[in-house]
C-alpha cells in the first residue's frame, strides 16, 4: 500500500457566497464521502484550511497572505490524507471528491515518499 496526499484546489472562496442551508449540504455530501473512504480503510486524515490564517514564508524570511497558492484567485483549500493500493485507485478517489463540483475546482494527487 502507498500513501498519497489530495490537494483540493478552487478558485476564489466557494462556500462564502453559499446561504447556511446551501453549505449544510455540501458539508452533508463531504462527510457521507470521507466516511465512505473510512469505511473502506482508505481514509487516514484530511481536513480544510482556515484562510484567515494562511500565510507564505520566503527564503529570506519575509511573509505575506498565503490565502492564494500562487497570488491569483486560485487556494489550496484542504487536503485528505489516503492510503491506496496505487497512484490509479488514488486518482479514482480524486474523481470523486465533492470538491469537483465547482467550476475551476482542481484535485492534486501526490505520492508520499518513504523515508
Amino acid at each position: 500500500m502507498a500513501e498519497f496526499m489530495l490537494l483540493m484546489r478552487n478558485e476564489g472562496v466557494p462556500m462564502a457566497n453559499l446561504s447556511e442551508e446551501e453549505k449544510g449540504a455540501v458539508m452533508a455530501e463531504w462527510g457521507a464521502w470521507m466516511g465512505g473512504l473510512q469505511e473502506q480503510g482508505k481514509l487516514k486524515g484530511g481536513l480544510p484550511f482556515n484562510p484567515a490564517t494562511a500565510v507564505v514564508i520566503n527564503s529570506e524570511g519575509g511573509t505575506s497572505n498565503g490565502y492564494f497558492s500562487t497570488g491569483n484567485d486560485v487556494n489550496v483549500g484542504g487536503f485528505i490524507h489516503l492510503e491506496c493500493a496505487d497512484i490509479n485507485e488514488a486518482i479514482a478517489i480524486a474523481k470523486s471528491t465533492p470538491g469537483l463540483h465547482g467550476a475551476g475546482s482542481t484535485v492534486e494527487v501526490k505520492e508520499f515518499m518513504s523515508m
